[in-house]
């Protein structure tokens, strides 16, 4: 449970970081799709880091370029299903539901992808 629960604050300090530095951008370049990708992958930095050092500590032996690039692969993986359940459940629910349940589709994946695939435990 702990490690759900610091995913959960990672992944919230991302959320944070990608709006704010989404909002910054947008304001700087007005341009929507160029902002949405640089602060999509300088808050997915974030949360890499953060995983990396409180969520999945005790997997730190891995290199950390190839540790960042398994994490983005899995960000985008999670990002896809996050956007393809939200875009298949907007034909049977409100936006607002659809959009949580889009979320939730995404959060499951990433920290599935996270625990097994990235920060895979390390044998002792």
């Amino acid at each position: 449970m702990k490690k759900i629960s610091a995913f959960g604050l990672v992944g919230s300090i991302g959320f944070v970081a990608d709006s704010a530095i989404f909002a910054v951008l947008f304001t700087l370049l007005e341009q929507a799709m160029l902002s949405r990708v640089i602060a999509f992958w300088i808050a997915a930095t974030v949360t890499w880091f953060g995983n990396r050092h409180l969520t999945f500590r005790d997997s730190n032996s891995v290199a950390k370029g190839k540790q960042w690039g398994k994490h983005m692969l899995a960000a985008h993986v999670a990002g896809g299903v996050n956007l393809s359940v939200f875009y298949l459940a907007t034909c049977w629910l409100p936006t607002a539901a659809a959009f949580v349940v889009g979320v939730c589709a995404g959060l499951i994946v990433n920290y599935l992808l996270a625990s097994r695939v990235v920060y895979k435990p390390v044998n002792k």
